[in-house]
């Protein structure tokens, strides 16, 4: 993960990125077309985040409607931030996600 941070109220500019370790889990509730809750969890400790980031994370939950065995299709909600070295922690990207996944 890498990321550019625009503050607002400030005209530096921070960047961070990480190298995050993590998962997920999900249940699929039975029925004609499966439906899956899936939750997520990133994170990166301070030794594998870098620049002007101390550490990163990463959460995520979204529901899936699968398809076919090779395609779902996803509605969900996700976070990613970083604590910074300069003090505090700001959100990088959050919100609804839409999205594909589709494997080959």
């Amino acid at each position: 993960m890498f990321g550019s941070i625009h503050r607002v109220a400030s005209t530096t500019i921070d960047t961070g990125s990480a190298i995050a370790v993590g998962g997920e889990f999900g249940y699929a509730f039975p029925a004609v077309t499966p439906v899956a809750l899936v939750v997520e969890y990133f994170f990166s400790t301070k030794i594998m985040t870098f620049a002007d980031a101390e550490r990163f994370n990463q959460f995520g939950l979204r529901l899936e409607l699968m398809g076919s065995p090779q395609a779902k299709v996803y509605l969900g909600y996700r976070e990613i931030g970083f604590g910074l070295k300069s003090g505090g922690s700001t959100t990088l990207d959050s919100g609804t996600v839409l999205g594909v996944n589709a494997k080959f």
